[in-house]
């Protein structure tokens, strides 16, 4: 599909806006990761084998940037769906901005709605296009969520599941000292809630064992080298991402908080470094028979 750049800039312009306005936000990172993230993000919509009124379904959409965008781009029905109302009613902001901002394409419709991706609401075979991004690495059965994507898409229809795998990720040199210990904590901490860092190898295995037929799969690098300066937009991200779940990583006993402070207080006194980083996001299309 032909994307119109304009848009995404409009779109970024809004979430700009809102972050500034904002002071107290649940997982504030994770929209300022969708700023941050989002050149990388849109690459996906080489993927994607939209036609005019495709109608979609964005599982776990968070803050809903990824519904938002695909109704900017061309005349879809897009739902977006998450468990936390918090986010959502950020989405729905959202979506009131850029509709005051005419960004919508016309005959484009974007809801928001709670659901649980264990137990959809929706009828059966309602949609053409499924799309999970970054979900499936948080989920403890992802089977169940998968066979509920299964359900809910018509004969034909088209899933895209997009996930991480750790082990495509290398850097040099290596992560020493303060940040390995504190990325150490954050896997630590997301193996606690139920979560997979390893999970975008098993991707297709779910789809397949749900019933759908695997088209296609393809890995999506990045790489980039950089000197790294504790007044970097990148190194400030990670810092608030860090202080996001602080609270989270003291109480399940990963670390202590004089740990965090000692491990967060060296990261951002940091001096500049040099280091090459690479990784890789896992993407897999699959059509229910």
């Amino acid at each position: 599909m032909q994307v119109q750049p304009d848009k995404f800039q409009l779109l970024d312009g809004v979430i700009s806006d809102y972050l500034s306005k904002v002071n107290t936000l649940t997982d504030r990172w994770l929209l300022e990761q969708t700023l941050y993230t989002g050149p990388v993000r849109r690459t996906i919509f080489q993927y994607f084998p939209f036609s005019p009124h495709t109608r979609v379904l964005d599982a776990g959409t968070g803050f809903g940037a990824l519904a938002l965008e695909i109704a900017g781009q061309m005349p879809t029905t897009v739902f977006g769906v998450d468990f936390d109302e918090s986010k959502l009613d950020v989405a729905a902001y959202l979506k009131s901005e850029l509709e005051q901002r005419e960004y919508f394409y016309p005959g484009s419709d974007v809801q928001f709605h709670k659901q649980d991706l264990y137990s959809l609401t929706f009828d059966a075979e309602q949609f053409d296009f499924v799309i999970s991004r970054f979900v499936y690495q948080h989920l403890d059965h992802p089977d169940v969520v998968t066979q509920q994507l299964h359900r809910v898409m018509r004969p034909g229809g088209i899933v895209c599941l997009i996930d991480i795998d750790d082990q495509f990720s290398i850097s040099y040199p290596d992560s020493s000292g303060a940040l390995k210990k504190l990325e150490q904590a954050f896997a630590e901490l997301q193996l606690k809630r139920g979560g997979d860092r390893y999970v975008g190898r098993k991707l297709s295995t779910f789809l397949h064992q749900a019933g759908f037929e695997v088209q296609a799969t393809a890995i999506q690098p990045q790489a980039a080298h950089s000197v790294v300066q504790s007044t970097d937009a990148g190194h400030q991200f990670l810092l608030n991402r860090l202080n996001g779940v602080k609270d989270e990583l003291i109480a399940n006993n990963i670390l202590s908080l004089m740990e965090f402070d000692q491990y967060v207080g060296e990261l951002g006194s940091q001096q500049d470094s040099v280091q090459f980083n690479a990784n890789a996001q896992v993407v897999v299309m699959a059509k229910k028979r």
